[in-house]
């Protein structure tokens, strides 16, 4: 039976395709190389390397595969809609760094047990980033632990779930959140801000949301707080909330806000995952950074964030 094998198709543009240069730009981005005992979720940005690489790198150091079998890899979709969790069909997700295995078994197993659950198309996977990006930061942690032909993938696109699916989702992977020999890489980034995002919400000096093109368009840019300070008071008050473990919270926080965090359904999956599981453990946020400082309401970042638990 021949192998479907998932194509690095954003290699040598998103990142680079070279396996030299691109372990020796991931190694740059290591400060401390030793994993932290028993870490195994991490929530992981997924623009290119040179944009959000550090902040990635951050989160997936501290992850401690020792005693790994299978990596959920969880992110959103930017290109087609569905309501549900959608699971790769491929056998392999090829990396410059060396091939990742797929659980097949389990993605198999998904989709039979759980309305919640349906295939991906080889198309639509290769057109997504949000879950390649994650694969080469993986398999070089993998690598350097000794542990890439050792471990098992589950590559899951989750669409825009209702209440109903996230919890039914939910209750399901709950039971591979209790099991130690399993990891989970979220991807997404944070505030997409800008009018070419459709986001120009800005949290001003009393806490009140207002539109700074509509406001500000003929100054240029609010000066206290600046726009970039703004974006980073609204992407904290969400990743405090994100800490603090309640699913709940954060979809009002969403609703609130309206922040533009693409992750947000892997995100909230992930969070109501663990509320099923019990799990005790809570997301610590450990790096942050903007594509650019906006100041001026022509101007756009996008931010990144990593937290492991």
């Amino acid at each position: 039976m021949s192998q479907a094998i998932r194509e690095a198709t954003h290699a040598g543009s998103w990142y680079l395709d070279d396996t030299e240069l691109l372990t020796k730009q991931l190694k740059s981005f290591i400060k401390n190389p030793t994993p932290e005992t028993g870490k195994r979720f991490v929530i992981s940005p997924h623009a290119g390397y040179m944009y959000s690489g550090k902040v990635a790198s951050q989160g997936f150091q501290q992850l401690d595969f020792s005693k790994i079998q299978r990596v959920f890899v969880f992110g959103p979709s930017h290109h087609i809609f569905t309501r549900k969790c959608l699971v790769s069909r491929a056998s392999i997700c090829s990396t410059p760094l060396g091939d990742l295995k797929v659980d097949e078994d389990l993605c198999q197993k998904l989709v039979a047990s759980d309305n919640s659950f349906d295939s991906m198309t080889l198309d639509v996977d290769e057109s997504e980033h949000s879950l390649e990006m994650q694969f080469p930061l993986l398999a070089f942690h993998l690598l350097k632990q000794g542990c890439l032909g050792k471990v098992k993938i589950v590559p899951i696109m989750i669409g825009a779930l209702t209440s109903t699916t996230m919890m039914a989702a939910a209750k399901f992977l709950s039971q591979y959140i209790k099991d130690e020999s399993n990891s989970f890489v979220i991807s997404s980034d944070f505030c997409h801000w800008g009018r070419r995002f459709g986001y120009t919400l800005y949290l001003n000096d009393t806490n009140q949301l207002e539109d700074a093109v509509l406001k500000y368009k003929r100054r240029g840019g609010p000066t206290s707080p600046k726009i970039y300070e703004s974006i980073s008071n609204l992407d904290h008050i969400g990743m405090k909330i994100i800490e603090t473990k309640s699913s709940d919270d954060f979809s009002e926080y969403l609703k609130t806000t309206q922040n533009t965090i693409c992750g947000r359904y892997p995100i909230e999956l992930i969070m109501k995952s663990m509320e099923c599981a019990n799990f005790s453990e809570r997301f610590k946020f450990i790096s942050y950074a903007q594509s650019s400082h906006v100041e001026l309401v022509t101007d756009s970042s996008v931010s990144y964030a990593t937290a492991t638990a």
